[in-house]
């Protein structure tokens, strides 16, 4: 393992180091703001102090990249791969918190269906709360064939938000992306930032909170740089009250935030913390579709800290399996406001519908 320390005044230079000499897969383990005499004092006091460190073979092979391949991480196709590759990763990690879930499951197994109670192959792993709230509205709703009233019944029920509403008012309007890793937050911003940006025409800033992983803030440098839009990186609450002031002329600031274990309160308050540093806010909770249903509702009532205003279901083509929907009917307010079904930038991305979102869990 290679461990290193770096000083400097700029956290975008200094990641750009830690990125040349360890590679991306490179990890920060500590970071604090310092304030020092001579130059940098001299010249306004103060900087950064990172130590990060990489495994060996990671690193090695980062400087064969980087001396073979030297604009690699400007071709956007490339930047496809990558982000494929640290998707892989990301899946690696969800399903071994799966397999712990499904233990747990094993001990508390979700309650029996009456017999009578029968339903479809379709609706089998909805949530019976939700299973509820259908046969309350329609009775016969399990019985005969789907009807366009069974499509009604289910419209009325589901929360959405088709129209975003970006509210221009005089001042930027700032929305952040929270989620738990590897729910496709970071790509969700770009899609957001290329939507808002190129489709209808607003001023869009980013700012990323997500300083732990080195991969991750050169991730999302590469799409504001293909996106032409400014990217400020973050650590603490000062920093993100001095980044929202530097996009005073923005019409919308987009904020990628570092995945958080939703069983750490603590993370998740000061994360809390510093999007409150950045003045009003509206937060969009990211739940990947490929979820076990079984996961959801703690991991939706664990960040309700955060207070979430809106959902954004992504992976919605990873799977043919939506029952994920009707766990997020029952255990948030929040209504899903967009829906993202693929890797590419801006295309896989749109407005929530509610004839979608029938049709998904009708699985027609």
């Amino acid at each position: 393992m290679k461990v290193k320390n770096y000083k400097g005044k700029s956290l975008d230079k200094i990641y750009q180091a830690v990125q040349r000499d360890l590679g991306p897969k490179a990890v920060v383990v500590s970071s604090r703001k310092i304030n020092e005499g001579g130059l940098l004092g001299i010249l306004g006091g103060g900087g950064y102090e990172l130590v990060a460190v990489a495994d060996d073979r990671a690193a090695d092979k980062s400087l064969f990249d980087n001396t073979f391949s030297t604009e690699v991480w400007s071709r956007f196709s490339e930047l496809q791969s990558t982000q494929f590759r640290r998707m892989e990763e990301a899946v690696r990690e969800i399903r071994t918190e799966m397999r712990s879930m499904k233990r747990d499951a094993v001990r508390t197994p979700m309650p029996l269906i009456k017999r009578e109670e029968a339903v479809p192959d379709y609706a089998k792993g909805w949530d019976p709360r939700f299973t509820k709230k259908v046969r309350t509205q329609m009775p016969s709703f399990f019985e005969g064939s789907q009807t366009a009233r069974q499509a009604e019944t289910l419209g009325a029920l589901l929360r959405i938000e088709s129209h975003f509403p970006v509210k221009q008012t005089g001042r930027p309007h700032t929305v952040a992306l929270v989620g738990p890793t590897g729910a496709g937050k970071t790509t969700t911003v770009a899609k957001l930032a290329a939507r808002w940006g190129m489709e209808n025409g607003l001023k869009i800033g980013i700012i990323t909170t997500d300083t732990y992983r080195v991969a991750a803030v050169d991730q999302i440098r590469e799409y504001a740089t293909l996106l032409g839009v400014e990217l400020k990186v973050v650590s603490n609450s000062l920093e993100a009250r001095r980044a929202v002031q530097a996009f005073a002329d923005r019409d919308v600031i987009l904020v990628d935030t570092g995945g958080r274990n939703h069983y750490d309160q603590k993370s998740l308050l000061e994360l809390r913390g510093m999007l409150e540093a950045m003045g009003p806010f509206s937060v969009m909770l990211a739940l990947p579709a490929t979820w076990n249903i079984g996961q959801t509702p703690e991991v939706i009532r664990n960040y309700n800290v955060l207070r979430p205003d809106y959902l954004v279901i992504t992976k919605v083509d990873e799977t043919k399996n939506y029952d994920l929907l009707t766990v997020a009917r029952c255990e948030s307010t929040c209504p899903v406001a967009f829906l993202t079904n693929g890797q590419r930038v801006p295309q896989d991305i749109e407005s929530a519908g509610r004839d979608r979102l029938v049709k998904m869990l009708l699985q027609k």
